[in-house]
């Protein structure tokens, strides 16, 4: 039996999509993306702004990842917890 969600494989259960398009292109805040890391599945990326950034994900069994944290590193090297709301890069779009 299948523990697959009831829409496999669409981009939003997947982590790197997910920071990519939501992040990256609704938001432009991506300039570089660094390596992801397994270890509590972190995403690192270099901003438009030039601050550090990390979004974390925890991976259900149903292959489904979902964004539980966000980062931004401060002057003094450590990491704060910030909210970005992608949806509102869209209404600033519109």
């Amino acid at each position: 039996m299948c523990k697959c969600t009831a829409y496999h494989h669409l981009w939003q259960h997947d982590a790197e999509t997910v920071v990519a398009i939501m992040y990256g292109e609704w938001c432009k805040l991506i300039k570089k993306q660094l390596p992801t890391k397994q270890d509590g599945y972190a995403i690192d990326y270099i901003g438009t702004d030039g601050a550090n950034y990390r979004f974390i994900f925890y991976q259900l069994t149903i292959d489904t990842d979902v964004l539980i944290s966000q980062f931004k590193k401060n002057a003094e090297g450590n990491w704060q917890s910030i909210r970005i709301d992608p949806y509102q890069c869209l209404d600033n779009k519109a």
